[in-house]
């Protein structure tokens, strides 16, 4: 069954089946690397989490409190800290680094 919806900014980008792939995008991870890409986070992480959830890893906001302007809309919908670990940054096509 889906999320409260208290917890539903936090599981944007998830299957109905609760898999939450962390980051959403293409693995960029090579095929001799240690552990998998993400294909057993629904079976290890559970349903409606992600790999960083319940981790003491937590993004440092400017003085304002809001999401810089390049994640704000992954803020929006995913949370402050999936947001800050998984993107996407918007760099206004500008690729995957803003300056």
């Amino acid at each position: 069954s889906p999320p409260p919806s208290s917890a539903t900014p936090t599981t944007a980008g998830c299957s109905s089946d609760g898999w939450c792939q962390s980051p959403e995008g293409p693995v960029q991870q090579c095929a001799d690397d240690a552990g998998p890409p993400w294909a057993d986070d629904l079976e290890i992480f559970g349903a409606w989490a992600r790999y960083h959830d319940n981790t003491p890893a937590t993004p440092i906001l400017p003085a304002d409190g809001e999401c810089p302007g390049a994640l704000k809309a992954a803020c929006t919908a995913k949370g402050v800290k999936a947001a800050h670990l998984d993107g996407p940054i918007d760099c206004g096509g500008g690729g995957w680094v803003c300056r």
